[in-house]
């Protein structure tokens, strides 16, 4: 053990198993400070990608919504585009009993068609719309 004095007079002992002590301390310190240092970095770097999916899962949402409502109003103008296509009887007929909810006996005397005319017409309507929106 070797003694060394101050210029306070202070008397510091090393030994060469405390300064290898003291060494692998400071090193365990400086090793335990990295991995934390990297466990902070990482952390952060996995805060930053699920903020990022996050982002694209809202885009996701709102474009989702977007496209559904996009699609519905394809949905409507081909759905306007094949009523006006319509001759004008079976329009009516169909606009009657379908957004109109009357009955069957009132639009026949309405129109002054038969019950089987009528069923006809609302048939062919079905089926010109079952095209249009491709259903």
């Amino acid at each position: 053990m070797e003694t060394m004095s101050n210029a306070g007079n202070v008397e510091l002992n090393f030994s060469k198993t405390n300064i290898k002590q003291s060494i692998a301390a400071r090193i365990l310190k400086t090793q335990a400070q990295i991995k934390l240092l990297f466990k902070k970095k990482e952390l952060n770097a996995l805060e930053n990608r699920l903020s990022s999916m996050k982002k694209r899962v809202d885009i996701f949402k709102r474009t989702s919504v977007n496209l559904k409502e996009v699609t519905d109003v394809i949905r409507l103008v081909s759905f306007n585009e094949c009523l006006n296509s319509m001759e004008p009887l079976q329009k009516k007929a169909f606009y009657m009993k379908t957004i109109e909810k009357h009955k069957i006996e009132f639009i026949c005397d309405h129109l002054q068609i038969s019950e089987d005319h009528f069923w006809s017409l609302i048939n062919k309507s079905r089926k010109e719309l079952i095209a249009a929106l491709g259903i």
